[in-house]
């Protein structure tokens, strides 16, 4: 408790500091809410906007109407916030205990009405901020909203040939920091946030509050009333539980649940405090960067990275193609997480095992719809070709929901050796997988040195194994 109320302190104090970079972000957020109507106004106007939710916008907009609660001032639901539980994220190995993963966890459900009370003006602020230059003589702070082709590769360029002494990309609780050592060199860091959404002290609420227009203050603030709005746990509906079991959970203060509307913004702002205290620090040394951490109230892991293709951001890696051009690569940990599994059944009728194919299709072209190297070349041949219903059903899917989905048109070729590069594997390793893991069947399944390798390199997993090999 007493590195705790230390840690709260520390941040209170620095929230309360001036810096040249709150200045910046309180200028983004007055561009951005230029012609600002209020939440109910903007609400009225968007709910129908094309969204993956417009529907359920659209009803909840409704159902607020005919139940007269217009001018409630939160529009939850039941007047408090719901809780579902998220099993065991069995990719996410605790360091701390050898065997262990992080713990469930519970995700807060507002309801879809709330959500239209924070939608507009989160998005509207984090489109302002996406398009703020935060710079000075020395110094860059990078805000990627989207893991686009174009704006990871700008991302990857600008660490990789840093032109000044610092830059700092960011996106919500995941960061990367470039920066040039009093030597001359540049040196790369992945950034991770420690328990970042449970680090967060009324202070950091207040700052953001503080770094909107006045005329858009009230509605921050009812975004963080929101997040101090009774939890609800309820009983699973079970015949072993009495479902009207229940605990009710007051805050005493803001808390940053998994489900606010307000949580990239909140934590941009935490590695805004972050991005400041790795940028004044003169030092290189990951443990002595991160001790400078220390003094804005937020614990962080810092790995620093030997050759461009260990940096992380947003799961992609900086890869040279074939043409010596540092391109975005979405990590392969990722695809081997993903590939082979389906949560609930497969979609469409007919034969199991053409739907499963048709199903790994989808996440093969999702995930790397223009690149291509051996592995996954391989892969997407051993799936099949795609069928002219799916190229109907595609080009229906790209005419609705155009404003969300991007066509590209050019592609991107990496041998294998620049791919595995992240992963340190040896040649005969690359050829096993790209062999094996290339031509694996519906119902087959590998486990080798080289899948052991990416996960371990990727997400910690398997790292126990590398004896018995």
């Amino acid at each position: 408790m007493e590195y705790e109320a230390v840690m709260r302190g520390n941040q209170s104090k620095f929230l309360m500091q001036p810096h040249w970079v709150f200045d910046e972000l309180a200028k983004c957020f007055d561009s951005a809410l230029v012609g600002w109507q209020g939440w109910y106004l903007e609400a009225k106007e968007h709910h129908a906007d094309p969204h993956q939710k417009r529907e359920l916008r659209i009803q909840a907009w409704r159902d607020i109407h005919e139940e007269g609660r217009e001018s409630d001032r939160l529009w939850l639901q039941f007047n408090v916030t719901k809780y579902k539980l998220k099993r065991d994220e069995f990719a996410k190995p605790d360091p701390k205990k050898a065997g262990c993963y992080k713990p469930a966890r519970t995700i807060g459900d507002l309801g879809v009405g709330a959500s239209l009370q924070g939608a507009f003006i989160t998005g509207r602020l984090k489109d302002g901020l996406a398009g703020c230059a935060m710079a000075n003589a020395t110094t860059e702070f990078q805000f990627l909203k989207k893991p686009t082709q174009q704006g990871l590769e700008d991302v990857f360029n600008k660490m990789i040939f840093l032109k000044g002494d610092n830059y700092f990309v960011y996106f919500s609780d995941d960061s990367c920091l470039a920066k040039r050592g009093s030597d001359g060199e540049v040196h790369h860091y992945n950034v991770d946030i420690s328990k970042c959404d449970a680090s967060h002290t009324p202070a950091l609420f207040e700052k953001l509050k503080k770094s909107v227009p006045a005329f858009a203050a009230d509605d921050i603030q009812i975004l963080i009333e929101q997040c101090t709005s009774d939890l609800k746990l309820q009983a699973p509906d079970d015949k072993r539980f009495n479902t009207k079991n229940k605990i009710v959970l007051r805050p005493r203060e803001p808390s940053l649940y998994s489900g606010s509307t307000l949580t990239t913004l909140i934590n941009n702002i935490a590695n805004l405090c972050v991005g400041i205290c790795l940028t004044e620090c003169k030092e290189t040394d990951p443990d002595l960067l991160a001790e400078a951490v220390l003094r804005c109230g937020y614990h962080v892991t810092i790995e620093e990275c030997h050759q461009p293709q260990s940096i992380q951001f947003l799961k992609n890696s900086p890869t040279l193609d074939t043409n010596g051009v540092w391109r975005p690569l979405l990590n392969l940990g990722v695809l081997l997480r993903a590939s082979g599994q389906c949560k609930g059944d497969l979609p469409g009728k007919g034969d199991w095992v053409e739907r499963a194919r048709r199903f790994q299709r989808s996440v093969l072209n999702g995930m790397y719809p223009t690149a291509h190297f051996p592995l996954i070349d391989s892969m997407k041949a051993t799936s099949g070709a795609q069928t002219a219903i799916e190229t109907v059903a595609l080009r229906a899917i790209l005419t609705d929901l155009s404003y969300k989905v991007c066509e590209q048109t050019e592609h991107y070729y990496f041998s294998s050796a620049e791919v595995y590069r992240r992963y340190s594997l040896l040649e005969h390793e690359i050829e096993e997988l790209d062999e094996v893991l290339g031509s694996l069947g519906t119902g087959e399944y590998c486990r080798l040195p080289g899948t052991i390798r990416i996960l371990h390199a990727d997400y910690g997993l398997e790292a126990k194994l590398f004896a018995e090999l």
